[in-house]
C-alpha cells in the first residue's frame, strides 16, 4: 500500500481514520461510475480515490455520502499524510 512510504506516525493516524471503501456521490463527475471510493473520514473531510484521474484526493463534506468538491491532484496516499494537507 502507498502509505508504507509514510512515517510511522502517519501510518498510526491512518489506522484511526480509515474506513472500508464506500462509494460517495460527487456529481456530475462521478455520476457515470456511481461515485468515488471514500477510504478515510476525519471530522469534516474525506480521503477518496479518483478513478478517473488515478489518484487520491482530500475534500470536505457536510452530508454523508456526498463529496463536496471534485479534485484531480492525483496524489499518492502517503503524500496526503506526509504533506499534512488536513490529516496531521
Amino acid at each position: 500500500m502507498q502509505l508504507g512510504k509514510a512515517p510511522e506516525d502517519a501510518q498510526t493516524r491512518w489506522r484511526t481514520v480509515a474506513v472500508d471503501p464506500l462509494k460517495w456521490a460527487c456529481s456530475p463527475w462521478g455520476d457515470q461510475g456511481g461515485g468515488f471510493w471514500v477510504v478515510a473520514i476525519n471530522d469534516d473531510s474525506v480521503i477518496w480515490y479518483n478513478d478517473i484521474e488515478d489518484g487520491f484526493e482530500v475534500s470536505g463534506y457536510t452530508e454523508l455520502d456526498r463529496i463536496e468538491n471534485y479534485a484531480s491532484s492525483q496524489l499518492e496516499l502517503s503524500m496526503i499524510f506526509r504533506g499534512g494537507l488536513v490529516w496531521r
